[in-house]
């Protein structure tokens, strides 16, 4: 199966801001293996859409309360 990039895969930003975090704070999540993404290149990431939309559903745990 053959996964469209454009509807399954967004940037880390675009992850960011569904998500409700910083974009250095997905980069760190998917170097831990918490969400699935793809390496692009030496530096770049892509995060797979419905990983991003389901720990934005998750509730909030210990810590700083998430960016609005």
């Amino acid at each position: 199966m053959v996964m469209d990039i454009q509807k399954d895969f967004v940037t880390v930003t675009t992850a960011a801001e569904i998500m409700g975090c910083t974009p250095g704070r997905v980069r760190q999540m998917l170097r831990a293996d918490e969400i699935e993404g793809e390496k692009v290149g030496e530096r770049a990431w892509m995060v797979l859409r419905k990983a991003a939309e389901k720990r934005a559903q998750k509730p909030e745990g210990p810590g700083r309360p998430r960016v609005s």
